[in-house]
């Protein structure tokens, strides 16, 4: 038997959703009276660092190019909409290469059938500028949760995304609809790369007009009767209701 056990500040024990993912939790400060020099000072140094607030380095190269490409958007693609920036002032960092969008504001809809622990699994959307993880620089609509499904998912959803450049893949615990796109330099002007970006949002349409055309193949018995687990059909429509819902 293999147990796990999550040992952090307690900061980050009573404030992060992934506690729940480990068989246990252990904080530092628990830790403090049974250790000594070296070892207390890295416990200390550790327990003073998570109380501190992060604040990110900007690059302005960066901020501009995200300004830039949220220029972009308003003007050729209004109906696609960028999700706030959470860092203060608007930071940005050399690393951040992701562009990440409103799924209810851009569109995107969220089929109830498709659960993750018994609750709607989410969605996210972004176009990743740079990405040294995975084949190609990408847009990519993911569904929380569904990596674990991939094999029996995708036979389902492959004629949907067929004969349009579009795959499907895991990334990270997701499942993933893809297009494939130009590399972005996110410290080089946003406007000299417009056609890049243009192309790459004109894909991202087409992954939710396809995400969003998938109920005329009623996937909601298909996908909760053959890629969820039990536990997830419990908790689906009861069939009355469901036959009530689906198209003839």
């Amino acid at each position: 038997m293999v147990a796990t056990l999550l040992i952090s500040p307690s900061i980050y024990i009573s404030g992060s959703r992934l506690v729940d993912d480990f068989d246990g939790a252990l904080p530092y400060e628990a830790l403090r009276p049974l250790v000594h020099e070296d070892d207390r000072a890295a416990v200390e140094t550790a327990i003073g660092r998570a109380s501190s607030p992060y604040e990110p380095v900007p690059v302005e190269a960066v901020m501009s190019f995200f300004d830039g490409y949220a220029q972009i958007v308003g003007k050729a693609y209004p109906d696609l909409r960028i999700k706030t920036n959470p860092n203060s002032g608007n930071a940005r960092l050399e690393a951040s290469r992701t562009i990440y969008f409103d799924t209810r504001a851009s569109g995107f809809r969220s089929y109830p059938f498709l659960l993750k622990d018994n609750k709607v699994a989410s969605i996210r959307v972004s176009h990743q500028c740079w990405d040294s993880g995975a084949p190609s620089t990408s847009v990519k609509l993911m569904l929380d949760g569904w990596a674990a499904h991939l094999a029996k998912a995708v036979p389902i959803l492959q004629p949907a995304v067929a004969g349009k450049r579009l795959y499907i893949r895991s990334a990270g615990r997701s499942l993933a609809i893809v297009a494939d796109t130009a590399r972005l330099d996110n410290t080089h002007s946003a406007p000299a790369q417009q056609q890049a970006i243009e192309q790459a949002l004109k894909k991202l349409q087409l992954i939710r007009d396809t995400w969003d055309g998938m109920e005329w193949q009623r996937p909601r018995r298909c996908l909760a009767d053959k890629a969820l687990p039990a536990n997830g059909r419990e908790r689906g429509y009861p069939p009355r209701d469901r036959a009530r819902r689906d198209p003839a």
